[in-house]
């Protein structure tokens, strides 16, 4: 009797301990309050800005510390995100590199016009975000987590570092790639733009970029958070006006310029006679492919967020009863947690982080033409591939383009 009495009371004081948070089942870790920084009731907060986690289950409040990577996925799970991470962002990078190469008018002189600007700096935007990639592929988990428990920072150098290209570079990117949107509806249209209206615009996306980007770093707000793929901006706020805003307006923007762009190249298609209309739809096709394609990538991605921030309680609820589990259970392995989709974050990383390399795919067999002229103008390429300055069949294939032009012209189209 007296055994059973001891045992009960072991019991009791195990879970007393438990829920108070003075030990923490696997994979938790306790830290006493405030830990080396504060020594008051706002605890919690205030570690959470040195990378410091709480967890909180819908039962307990612990001092016990989430793991990081935070446990959203099992580990092999994690080790799919991380491998996919490396190598896809890394093609990424390599591709919108290439493109930045063969287009900068600082690097070569190739013929220069509002498309290969819009084109170089989209490249560049997508070559900053994919950077990050590269970062971590170099130092590998110590970028977000510096400790198995504490959550990287903007105070740590890589993660300030990443944390500010992918803003820029996400940025940076959807807003270019309206401006290129724009530009093809203008010229079907037959408006042009002066060369001071073209570099104002590339003034005025460039300061907005920047100054989005730079708003959230001067607020310390980057950082690594449980649910995330990189250091990004960690306030809900922040992020809504930072980023989402912006990113949705350009969006939706472009996609209406997109409609208008698809119901004019129908139009001129049922307009056309028979022999001229192949050539040039075929012409306009090319160009609107190469928006469109990307237009899905950007889609994607805000769907996928969406559908995240829709069940974002129903997510938080069920950490709360896996954190109850862990404290309650004396085996972490009867507790399951079951929040985003692997596979839908999976496939969505997955065609985000290949962005790159579509666009080098598409800007080089969709718009041949720019891209024969770059690759003429380029001394680099040129050497590589041994490819003559004056080649003949470059020439006759250039002539062919520009006759096919000449039609669209005959339009009122100006799209060369």
């Amino acid at each position: 009797m007296l055994k059973i009495v001891i045992l009960i009371f072991v019991i009791v004081i195990i879970n007393i301990a438990l829920v108070s948070g003075e030990n923490c089942p696997y994979p938790l870790k306790y830290r006493e309050k405030g830990g080396l920084y504060v020594e008051s009731e706002d605890f919690h907060n205030v570690d959470y800005t040195h990378g410091y986690v709480y967890a909180s289950g819908s039962k307990n409040e612990t001092n016990c510390l989430l793991p990081c990577p935070g446990p959203i996925y099992k580990e092999e799970h994690l080790s799919k995100l991380s491998y996919l991470s490396k190598i896809s962002g890394t093609i990424c990078f390599v591709s919108s590199a290439i493109i930045l190469k063969v287009s900068s008018p600082i690097l070569n002189k190739p013929p220069f016009n509002k498309q290969t600007l819009s084109k170089m700096f989209l490249a560049l935007g997508i070559f900053c975000f994919t950077l990050t990639d590269v970062f971590y592929f170099a130092v590998g988990e110590k970028l977000i987590c510096p400790s198995k428990h504490k959550y990287a920072r903007q105070s740590d150098i890589g993660c300030g570092i990443t944390g500010v290209l992918f803003q820029y570079g996400s940025l940076s990117a959807i807003f270019w790639w309206f401006s290129l949107v724009l530009d093809l509806f203008l010229r079907s249209k037959k408006i042009g733009c002066s060369a001071n209206i073209e570099k104002y615009n590339a003034i005025a996306i460039q300061v907005i970029s920047i100054f989005l980007t730079f708003i959230p770093f001067a607020r310390y707000g980057y950082g690594y958070y449980v649910s995330g793929i990189t250091c990004w901006i960690l306030d809900e706020i922040d992020t809504m006006f930072f980023f989402w805003i912006p990113y949705i307006i350009f969006l939706s923007l472009g996609s209406i310029f997109i409609i208008f762009i698809a119901i004019y190249i129908y139009r001129i298609s049922k307009e056309q006679k028979v022999n001229e209309r192949k050539g040039l739809v075929s012409i306009l096709v090319k160009q609107y492919l190469s928006i469109i394609f990307i237009w899905i990538q950007f889609l994607l991605l805000l769907g996928f967020c969406g559908t995240i921030s829709l069940n974002m309680d129903q997510y938080n609820e069920k950490m709360g009863k896996y954190i109850d589990c862990l404290i309650e259970k004396s085996d972490n392995r009867l507790c399951n947690l079951e929040t985003i989709p692997f596979e839908l974050e999976f496939s969505v990383l997955f065609f985000l982080r290949f962005i790159g390399f579509e666009i080098l795919i598409l800007f080089t067999i969709l718009v041949p033409n720019q891209t024969l002229e770059i690759i003429r103008s380029n001394k680099t390429i040129r050497k590589i591939f041994r490819i003559s300055k004056h080649s003949d069949n470059f020439y006759r294939f250039r002539d062919n383009e520009h006759e096919l032009s000449g039609n669209i012209n005959s339009n009122k189209l100006v799209l060369k």
